[in-house]
């Protein structure tokens, strides 16, 4: 069973072609597979194992595997799935014992509110340990979800952040616990020379598994389009943002991890900037023109700018978004309704 739609992994599959063949017989170790990127990556993965009958196995790490398989129950369908119990930060991982061909880090608890030392030191801490057991079990490619956050504010005279961007992120607030933690992992990352390494900042993204209830605006946006309220927006709208639809996610997270580069950054987002506004009329306009938007502070000039630069990973790796802004609401709206998330009436 898979709650992804069938278009969606049918698709994943036919734009990575065939350097799906890479899998067969491999070992993947993914942290943070009981997140909403974690999540998707593992049904992509399941269905690519089952759909070309690779042998592939997944080991992923979660904190409470019994609480993720009640909620989400048709992952305990999955064979190829072992998930076992523990923190990334843990010293002793249970298959420490498996040799891995291919490693995922993607934890990052940014929805749970823990305290800033405690998202500090999980970026820090648990790069760290997932280096070392990647490395001890004789894994060959490395990938890193890091964070557009890297790069601090966005100036107003820059379009989009290049990955050879050097910015500058706060020292003494808390809010930048996040951002400097993605720095240590990314630095940690770099003084690997064993494992090809790549690194993705990752921006801003949408698609089944997104929270409704979290800070994700689009999020927001369509759970209130869904249950026919009016869009609240917190802010001015005024700040740009670009989305990636998951199932390009998955396209462009899964080539990286096959890529034997020994290292390299790669931007990863959408390319269509909109702003926070504009985004909440687009949602309006395509899944209830009938409600209102609120905007609760004023505007001002300063507009706040999150946009990445994905010329590159075009340019060299022939990726590119493939799914519209527009076809993304959509789908996301359909996809939640699906699993009666909303009640619509």
């Amino acid at each position: 069973m898979f709650l992804c739609p069938f278009e969606d992994l049918q698709y994943i599959e036919a734009e990575l072609g065939v350097s799906v063949e890479n899998l067969r017989n491999k070992v993947i170790c993914l942290t943070g597979a009981t997140g909403g990127v974690g999540k998707n990556l593992l049904e992509s993965l399941v269905w690519l194992n089952r759909s070309n009958k690779l042998n592939l196995e997944i080991y992923a790490i979660s904190r409470s595997p019994e609480i993720f398989f009640k909620n989400y129950s048709h992952f305990r369908e999955y064979s190829e799935l072992f998930l076992v119990s523990g923190d990334i930060r843990d010293e002793k991982i249970l298959f420490s014992g498996t040799q891995i061909d291919y490693c995922i880090h993607a934890a990052a608890d940014v929805i749970n509110k823990n305290g800033y030392e405690e998202l500090f030191s999980a970026c820090i801490e648990g790069t760290s340990k997932i280096l070392k057991f990647a490395k001890n079990n004789r894994c060959k490619n490395f990938l890193l979800l890091s964070s557009g956050a890297v790069y601090g504010r966005q100036p107003q005279n820059l379009a989009a952040f290049s990955e050879n961007y050097i910015g500058g992120v706060s020292l003494s607030s808390t809010q930048s616990a996040y951002a400097l933690g993605k720095q240590c992992s990314e630095w940690l990352t770099q003084q690997e020379d064993v494992m090809n390494i790549q690194i993705a900042r990752c921006f801003a993204f949408a698609g089944p598994y997104l929270p409704l209830n979290q800070h994700f605006a689009v999020g927001n946006f369509i759970k209130s389009a869904l249950a026919g309220e009016n869009i609240e927006i917190q802010g001015n709208g005024t700040p740009i943002r670009t989305y990636l639809y998951t199932s390009d996610l998955c396209i462009w997270l899964i080539k990286l991890m096959l890529e034997d580069g020994r290292k390299n950054v790669w931007n990863i987002g959408g390319s269509e900037p909109i702003s926070i506004k504009a985004l909440a009329e687009l949602v309006r306009e395509e899944v209830n023109p009938d409600i209102n938007i609120n905007i609760q502070q004023p505007i001002e000039l300063d507009v706040e700018r999150y946009v990445p630069d994905v010329s590159k990973i075009e340019r060299e790796l022939m990726l590119k978004p493939g799914v519209s802004l527009r076809e993304m609401i959509n789908k996301m709206a359909q996809w939640n309704l699906s699993q009666g998330a909303i009640s619509n009436n």
